[in-house]
């Protein structure tokens, strides 16, 4: 969380204004764009990482170039989630194995249905670490829902740096690439 934060604070104007832009583009369009542009938004960042110098129009082009296999990772995340949520808990499980999967997209240049599995792989095996992760990610929504939303504009993208975070340290210790695994289910 910490981390999450010192990044939001470096660059205010990127991560607490231009994430909830992208958030609310994505949603103004029935969440078509949302998953294009959230692995528009994770790929500026991993570029901002590496010192490159980046806007949020690039969050636009980057996304773009991801389109096919975010909007299948989109459609399917959002089937998923919007149906087990009516039963509760096999939604809450769905948004959980599902957490990486716009990395995967992002960093590992999968397709949709490949980052999906690499995304419930990784959470598989790192079980206690991910439900962890979630269920803090889970608490800030939900303080944030208290507060009237206002806090989302910070603790949306600290979410999002979070999740990020994890996903690197996790691959760093995989000792297969995320390529080979997918190819493999």
């Amino acid at each position: 969380v910490k981390r999450s934060w010192e990044v939001v604070k470096s660059d205010f104007m990127f991560y607490a204004i231009g994430f909830p832009i992208v958030m609310a583009v994505g949603s103004m369009t029935s969440g078509i764009l949302r998953g294009l542009l959230t692995v528009g938004w994770l790929i500026a960042h991993l570029k901002k990482e590496k010192g490159e110098t980046v806007g949020l129009g690039d969050v636009f082009s980057l996304g773009f170039e991801k389109f096919v296999p975010a909007l299948i990772a989109s459609l399917i995340l959002g089937l998923g989630i919007g149906i087990g949520s009516m039963l509760i808990i096999p939604g809450f499980l769905v948004a959980w194995f599902g957490m990486f999967t716009f990395h995967f997209i992002a960093d590992q240049d999968m397709d949709g249905i490949a980052a999906l599995k690499a995304s419930y792989e990784l959470c598989r095996e790192n079980i206690g670490t991910t439900l962890v992760t979630f269920l803090i990610m889970c608490l800030l929504g939900f303080v944030a829902s208290l507060l009237c939303f206002i806090p989302i504009i910070v603790f949306g993208p600290m979410c999002y740096l979070m999740i990020t975070f994890l996903y690197q340290e996790l691959r760093a210790d995989a000792s297969v690439p995320a390529t080979e695994e997918a190819e493999a289910a």
